[in-house]
């Protein structure tokens, strides 16, 4: 919640100094165990959120949790070119894991395998939209229709 609460204060601008915003940003970074950003600007650092930093924060946070295609389909619908280039700019390799430890690891080692040639991916607009199912159209033949939808008034 802190980091969505972070991306509402940043809204639609290029950057946020929202002290709100700062502190839950920082409360994440510190319970991860990384230095927090310094919104008093007292050594240096960032003073201000922008949507890259959050972005690359919620990959961190939530990198084992299957959570970046999510992101990523909603960065999609107003940037779709950010999306593609985040997407097909990743090595999609395979990898072997090890643990540095045993039997108790708390750190990895990542070895990029030899043997998969394959390894960038070829986003497009396709990828990010499901087509209706059949079953559907034919309950509802006015869902595969390209006219423009008619505007709803409230009253």
């Amino acid at each position: 919640m802190y980091l969505t609460y972070a991306e509402a204060a940043l809204g639609n601008q290029a950057s946020t100094q929202d002290a709100k915003a700062l502190e839950y940003y920082n409360a994440i970074r510190k319970r991860a165990g990384v230095p927090p950003i310094n919104p008093d600007d007292t050594e240096g650092g960032p003073t201000e959120l922008t949507w890259q930093m959050i972005f690359e924060e919620r990959m961190k946070e939530f990198a084992m949790e299957s959570m970046a295609w999510y992101d990523l389909v909603r960065l999609h619908y107003y940037d779709p070119q950010k999306a593609y280039e985040i997407i097909n700019g990743q090595d999609r390799g395979l990898f072997v894991v090890r643990p540095n430890q045993w039997p108790n690891p708390t750190a990895w080692t990542f070895t990029k395998t030899s043997w998969f040639a394959d390894r960038q991916a070829n986003a497009n607009s396709g990828n990010f939209k499901l087509p209706i199912p059949a079953s559907e159209v034919s309950q509802a033949p006015l869902l595969s229709a390209t006219e423009e939808p008619v505007p709803y008034e409230f009253e």
